[in-house]
């Protein structure tokens, strides 16, 4: 229900009290606007002040967040590394017999790195499918406070999986990196020898 704010302020007589709760498109402007409706002579409180313990309590819980998932892309990172230092130990014979015929080092390196962003790329798009598999599963969290409930939506926005585009594919390069190095530098003479 929309009312005009002179309306509305003649209107109050008696004991009753209205509440109003306004959404805003930008909620760093909610104090600017509890100072304005204060001047008009209306008492306001933004949702930062009637629930403080709750805005600090998301705030750790996105320190620790980002502390676990700091935690959890070093493991998969060394995961990564030490699944393509596997690939490169299993597949010497093979490389082995492609420098023998002539192939470069930079060839070889060239294969492994490729197969590196290929995996980051797989990785990279599982992970966005499970995802939004779960974020449409779950819906939304819903959350009761102040005699009302608060919807907080999932949202994936596209700098973010533009982001972790980047980064899935930055991991697996400098993981892969090595292994890559490692495999274009074999002898294929010691290889062979030791077959």
């Amino acid at each position: 229900m929309y009312v005009d704010l002179d309306l509305a302020r003649g209107g109050v007589v008696g004991e009753l009290e209205y509440r109003v709760a306004l959404r805003l498109r930008d909620t760093s402007s909610a104090d600017m606007l509890v100072r304005r409706l204060g001047r008009m002579g209306f008492e306001a409180r933004s949702w930062g002040e009637m629930a403080g313990n709750i805005l600090r309590l998301i705030e750790e819980e996105k320190f620790f967040s980002n502390v676990l998932m700091a935690t959890i892309l070093v493991i998969s990172s060394l995961s990564i590394m030490n699944v393509m230092l596997m690939l490169t130990e299993s597949r010497k014979k093979s490389i082995g017999v492609l420098k023998a015929l002539g192939s470069t080092s930079l060839e070889i390196f060239m294969v492994y790195f490729l197969l590196a962003l290929i995996y980051g790329l797989a990785g990279y798009l599982l992970g966005v499918a499970a995802s939004l598999a779960v974020s449409r599963a779950l819906g939304a969290i819903s959350i009761e406070v102040l005699q009302g409930g608060l919807r907080i939506p999932f949202i994936l926005d596209t700098p973010l999986l533009l982001g972790s585009l980047g980064y899935a594919l930055l991991v697996a390069t400098l993981s892969c990196g090595y292994s890559a190095y490692r495999a274009s530098r074999l002898n294929p003479v010691e290889v062979m020898r030791f077959e």
